[in-house]
């Protein structure tokens, strides 16, 4: 009934947040995250499908933790912080190698004529290491397009500060967007 009423207000897409352990297998020791959400996704993907919606998920979490938001899979003590993420390189590799998964896994079950759009990582804080984020954005763009195709759109956060974003980045690609939160600014 939700999604009837999202449709009749005339929305013609919905943004659904992922973890980045909803495929299972990429948890580290010291991360208490249950697996095992990928079934409702596919659900809610059938559903949006039938009623004429299109889906655009995003990882809204991040080994490490991106922002230290608890949307982020992580509450940090101290503060909001990208530290753990984008200082790790690690942690940076788990992110790629998740969306390669997740955006396979979209592939491999039918579900690209609905998923449309593509997020990367959600919500990086002002304090990431731009050049880390960017770079991650580019191979990440690099692999929506081979998972999901040219039309999808990939849209990408601009780390609290769209105005470091608005000078040329990804001028040359398309379908791209900047996805601006206007909550948590310098």
């Amino acid at each position: 009934d939700d999604l009837v009423k999202v449709k009749a207000s005339g929305a013609t897409h919905v943004r659904v947040p992922l973890s980045h352990w909803i495929l299972g297998g990429n948890v580290g020791d010291d991360e208490p995250y249950v697996d095992g959400g990928w079934p409702y996704f596919v659900r809610l993907v059938t559903w949006c499908e039938r009623i004429g919606l299109e889906v655009w998920p995003d990882v809204h979490t991040a080994p490490g933790s991106q922002n230290g938001f608890d949307n982020s899979g992580r509450l940090l003590e101290g503060g909001n912080t990208c530290r753990y993420w984008s200082g790790s390189d690690e942690n940076v590799r788990r992110s790629v190698d998740i969306v390669r998964e997740i955006t396979g896994r979209i592939r491999e079950d039918g579900l690209a004529h609905v998923v449309t759009g593509f997020g990367p990582l959600n919500e990086p804080f002002v304090d990431c290491d731009r050049r880390k984020v960017k770079e991650f954005y580019y191979e990440c763009l690099e692999i929506v397009r081979e998972n999901l195709g040219n039309s999808t759109t990939v849209y990408v956060g601009d780390m609290f500060n769209a105005s470091q974003w608005n000078n040329g980045f990804w001028e040359n690609e398309t379908n791209t967007l900047l996805d601006s939160h206007y909550y948590h600014g310098e």
